[in-house]
């Protein structure tokens, strides 16, 4: 029995592999299936190379996910990032992309508003600010969380959280779901000495203000 059962990536419906773990220089997943990260250059006139280069080090050449990072949701709004990643998409150079963001304002807004298939997002104990409104934002625009993990409790945490998509690890080894009670746990003594975020104005991304 697999004890990290695939999880499904938002709205495509496909199936992914729940751990996913180093496989080269900024890639992750393993032999049958392939994220690769990168940075905003990849958006750049000629980027396309960037991303060439980094699969050819991986003796591939296209990747199942292309993680962006680097950029944040005023960006997006403009547009051209996403009609970039649309244009890799349709090189055959990657078929689903998601972006990596740190704040939680930053994941509401690009879940809720972006045409990403996923996004990647702190998710821990000390840091658990996703849950208040991202959570129901990606689940509403079919749209895949991923986080990282790098102590065996965060592993456990994200394996009792359904809404966790896949996890990023360096951790090797089989471990069971934190129990429910202890998730519970967890998030009352996150909310006692963290405050839900203000909303954000309706349309506008986090930098405009809330």
């Amino acid at each position: 029995m697999n004890p990290f059962p695939p999880r499904t990536l938002g709205r495509t419906g496909v199936q992914i592999p729940f751990i996913w773990r180093p496989i080269g220089e900024r890639a992750v997943g393993n032999e049958a299936w392939c994220a690769v990260e990168t940075g905003a250059e990849l958006l750049a006139r000629r980027g396309d190379n960037v991303l060439i280069d980094q699969l050819a080090e991986l003796w591939r050449t296209s990747c199942d996910l292309l993680v962006i990072q680097g950029i944040v949701s005023s960006d997006i709004k403009v547009g051209w990032p996403m009609h970039r990643l649309q244009q890799l998409r349709d090189r055959g150079l990657c078929k689903w992309f998601a972006i990596e963001v740190d704040a939680p304002l930053e994941a509401e807004w690009i879940a809720a508003n972006a045409p990403v298939h996923a996004i990647v997002a702190p998710f821990r104990a000390a840091d658990m600010a996703i849950r208040f409104r991202a959570f129901d934002a990606a689940q509403n625009s079919g749209v895949a969380i991923v986080s990282r993990a790098s102590t065996i409790d965060e592993l456990r945490l994200h394996l009792a959280t359904p809404q966790i998509a896949a996890t990023i690890t360096r951790l090797d080894t089989t471990v069971d779901p934190m129990p429910d009670d202890e998730v519970d746990r967890l998030w009352q003594e996150y909310c006692r000495t963290h405050p839900e975020p203000e909303k954000l104005r309706s349309g506008h991304p986090p930098d405009y203000g809330v």
